[in-house]
């Protein structure tokens, strides 16, 4: 086919061994006791919460939870910068949200932490950078991925191939990579259509092999004037690409001192100019030619796959065309309008049917290949694909405003079909929602099982020196809160109110404090800036909290009184 185009605490052991007893007229051994399991070290403990975050992930964006998922992810690379699927997971949802510096600087740290990508890996990473016009890139990607697998038939790894041929420029046309790209996807597709005798492919579709000689021959009775004009649209570009060059360095001259109406910035940004206009005809021009005939097309995108899609599907299915016999098996006959001219059938008397003509039901229409069928063995229908049921969780922090009551954020809970609180000791209890409030982004819960020591509201706050009780560090299992310092400006009218942190607080829900009162609560999330951390201010907070909140007298330790929210929710079918 012609070719279009990423507390320590000591470790401790104690063997009891039994002694023996002596009583007549035997001795007894006692057993030995078992030995406790050694205490894991902080270190350890974060370690162990690495896996579950993955899943958490890999869980959300299947179920297509971007802001869970890439909450679940950072947390992931906390713990691991170099994790490879960590660093796919982030990519893919900051390309998924049209973050793409994120998404870049997340891909190249995946490519780079391996020197064998996953499938998935090598499918995003190409649509990221198809999505920024990095066609060779792409094309790199799936070459070497085909290269390394080479008994694999992956059809969508193929197309993500021919999708970055087919949108490479006229200037990567001649860079001798393009040569190398299009002559492995030559050999990779004649392997592929090996796999399928009797059929062959036009591009990305497939089409009995004597309809693609057909359409290869109208195609290639077109290639010479498509070249040429393609030849000329790469001219135009070179010297486009020139131009532009001269007019930004006679900018930076003018700016030194030239002035602006030198005669050699007016020149270059006439010729800028005229070469635009002649690449844009050039353009125009191959579009029109090869618009004249049908050629072998790709996708214009690649679609994101999912972190678990590892395994190439099957072959997709030949292009089909609706026949106009009815099917041999649904026992109906096609239906033939009534000619008008005819007497319509009398009906029985006493029916009580109205005697009007209604047509017969339209049979469903049968899918046949079209052409030729050049194999005795039919081609298998598609297997449906069985709904799954993903579980989402994420995290947010919580503290007590009365024996029976929390503060948290409310993005973290909303659609939770499970609140699970955890306290610094390893506890956990349920909650409910109570109410929440769309205008401050906030949420009370009632606990159960359990009286808190709730925390005070200050009287008033204007600025100054804060801190904040919060969840730095991850750890799923055995949250471990710590005081940041910070400080907050004077809150303008009208205007949203942030703190600024020595730490980033991760999780949305910490309670800002002055003098052990609270002042504030912190919603932001894990990608706002430390420096102007969201914060939610006193009165906004008094007023929803209202009568919920009741103190004990007891000023608890703003540390240990912190709680870790943890929200599930099922989606799917």
């Amino acid at each position: 086919m012609a070719w279009m185009d990423r507390i320590n605490s000591r470790a401790f052991a104690c063997l009891l061994t039994g002694s023996l007893i002596a009583s007549a007229p035997l001795a007894i051994a006692q057993p030995a006791a078992t030995a406790p399991a050694p205490a894991r070290t902080a270190s350890e403990r974060t370690r162990a919460s690495l896996a579950p975050l993955l899943q958490q992930g890999a869980d959300a964006l299947a179920a297509g939870q971007i802001p869970a998922a890439r909450e679940a992810f950072l947390d992931a690379l906390a713990i691991d910068t170099r994790n490879v699927r960590a660093l796919h997971g982030a990519g893919i949802c900051a390309l998924m949200t049209k973050d793409m510096g994120h998404a870049r600087d997340a891909f190249e740290r995946a490519l780079t932490a391996t020197q064998t990508p996953d499938r998935a890996l090598v499918l995003n990473a190409a649509a990221f950078n198809l999505a920024m016009r990095n066609n060779m890139r792409a094309a790199k990607l799936a070459r070497d991925y085909l290269t390394a697998h080479p008994k694999e038939l992956d059809e969508p790894v193929l197309n993500a191939l021919g999708t970055a041929l087919t949108r490479a420029s006229a200037v990567e046309r001649k860079n001798r990579f393009f040569l190398e790209f299009a002559s492995f996807y030559e050999l990779a597709n004649k392997r592929l259509e090996a796999a399928r005798p009797g059929y062959k492919r036009f591009g990305a579709a497939w089409y009995t092999s004597s309809e693609v000689d057909a359409k290869m021959v109208a195609f290639s009775s077109q290639q010479k004037q498509i070249d040429a004009a393609s030849d000329q649209v790469a001219i135009a570009e070179e010297k486009l690409i020139a131009a532009r060059i001269e007019l930004a360095r006679q900018q930076a001259l003018a700016i030194r001192g030239e002035g602006l109406s030198n005669p050699y910035l007016l020149s270059a940004q006439s010729m800028a100019s005229y070469c635009e206009a002649n690449a844009d005809a050039a353009k125009r021009e191959l579009e029109r030619v090869a618009g004249s005939t049908e050629r072998p097309t790709f996708p214009e995108q690649i679609t994101p796959v999912g972190l678990d899609d590892l395994t190439a599907p099957e072959l997709s299915r030949p292009v089909v065309a609706i026949a106009t016999k009815p099917d041999p098996f649904s026992g109906e006959t096609p239906f033939r309008p009534r000619n008008p001219s005819s007497t319509p059938r009398p009906r029985p008397a006493g029916t009580g049917i109205p005697k009007t003509t209604e047509p017969k039901p339209v049979p469903k229409p049968v899918v046949v290949v079209v052409g030729e069928n050049p194999s005795s063995t039919p081609i298998a229908p598609a297997k449906p694909v069985a709904p799954v049921k993903r579980r989402v969780t994420q995290y947010a922090a919580a503290f007590a405003i009365s024996p029976t009551h929390v503060v948290t954020a409310a993005s973290s809970i909303d659609g939770a079909t499970s609140i699970q609180l955890q306290t610094s000791d390893g506890q956990s209890m349920s909650a409910t929602l109570v109410r929440k409030d769309e205008a401050t982004g906030l949420a009370i819960l009632s606990v159960e099982g359990r009286t808190l020591a709730p925390l005070a509201l200050a009287d008033s706050f204007t600025s100054g020196a804060v801190t904040c009780p919060a969840y730095p560090t991850v750890d799923l299992f055995n949250p471990a809160p710590q005081l940041i310092a910070g400080t907050a400006a004077a809150i303008k009218e009208g205007s949203a109110w942030s703190v600024s942190l020595s730490m980033h607080p991760r999780l949305p829900g910490s309670p800002i404090l002055s003098g052990n009162k609270v002042v504030g609560v912190c919603t932001a999330r894990r990608d706002a800036e430390r420096t102007h951390l969201p914060t939610v201010s006193l009165e906004p907070l008094r007023a929803f909290i209202g009568s919920d909140a009741k103190t004990t007298g007891r000023a608890p330790d703003p540390v240990t009184a912190l709680l870790q929210v943890v929200a599930t929710r099922e989606v799917g079918e």
